[in-house]
């Protein structure tokens, strides 16, 4: 067995991917299976996206954080509920949904 010659891709890793065609070396490798799953993005998420993808080529379907109208080539995302990610708003401009993060307020224990 030859020596990968590619770098695991998980963010700021230094290690060797297992094999030339793996993406993650043999410490992220688990990770990665299992992040989609655990951020709110695995198999449910994508079902509802796919269920929501031809009324959003269609056009016509509304942000659901901004109430604007989604063009049907303008980029989207499946919105979470902002307190609990196992519920979903709908579809959301890809901006306005990934702008949330920087709008939570931190809570603060004084």
């Amino acid at each position: 067995m030859t020596r990968p010659d590619k770098l695991c891709g998980f963010v700021g890793c230094a290690y060797q991917a297992l094999s030339n065609r793996h993406t993650y070396c043999g410490v992220h490798v688990g990770l990665a299976r299992k992040s989609g799953r655990r951020d709110g993005y695995g198999a449910m998420h994508r079902r509802i996206r796919e269920g929501w993808l031809p009324r959003v080529r269609a056009g016509g379907v509304l942000c659901a954080r901004c109430n604007l109208p989604i063009e049907p080539d303008e980029p989207w995302d499946i919105g979470h509920d902002d307190v609990d990610r196992r519920r979903y708003w709908g579809p959301e401009h890809r901006a306005c949904n990934r702008a949330t993060a920087g709008r939570r307020v931190q809570s603060q224990e004084w």
